[in-house]
């Protein structure tokens, strides 16, 4: 189900009816200028969720946003996947993702009991939602954040 509401992203996460999300599986958040690189599938987001306990999980940013330095948090970028021979010289590269402490919520798929923390996160005299991606870690633990490199998103339109 689709829910459309006037204005800007933190007053639909407000405004969205408890009744569209809480009983589903999982919310998408989909800004309308992002997006979805070619064969991206939600299918396989749900899988590395589920197998990686996560509560939160978001595409990277595909590494030609880099040339807009500044506007993305450097842990957003995709981390390119090695050649083998240099995987078994550094393990931790060339993943499916990775656990993280933040994400941008341009594009993230996450548990409904996750929407509804960031949803309390909202203040209503910020339409923007400023300092919601930093503070949703602290106060919502346990909530489990993980960024997909085997997929990315490319921001068509502002920071």
């Amino acid at each position: 189900k689709i829910h459309r509401e006037a204005g800007r992203w933190a007053h639909f996460i407000r405004s969205a009816p408890e009744s569209l999300w809480s009983k589903q599986d999982y919310v998408v958040i989909w800004f309308d200028d992002v997006v979805l690189s070619k064969g991206a599938d939600l299918r396989r987001m749900i899988g590395v969720m589920d197998c990686n306990h996560l509560a939160v999980l978001s595409p990277s940013y595909a590494q030609a946003e880099v040339s807009a330095k500044g506007r993305r948090w450097p842990l957003m970028y995709q981390d390119i996947p090695l050649p083998m021979a240099e995987q078994r010289e550094q393990p931790n590269r060339g993943r499916v993702g990775r656990h993280v402490s933040f994400v941008e919520w341009q594009f993230t798929m996450m548990l409904p009991a996750s929407f509804a923390c960031l949803r309390n996160l909202m203040d209503p005299k910020d339409v923007n939602g400023w300092g919601v991606d930093i503070l949703f870690p602290f106060v919502c633990q346990g909530h489990c954040m993980g960024i997909l490199d085997e997929m990315t998103i490319t921001d068509t339109g502002g920071a």
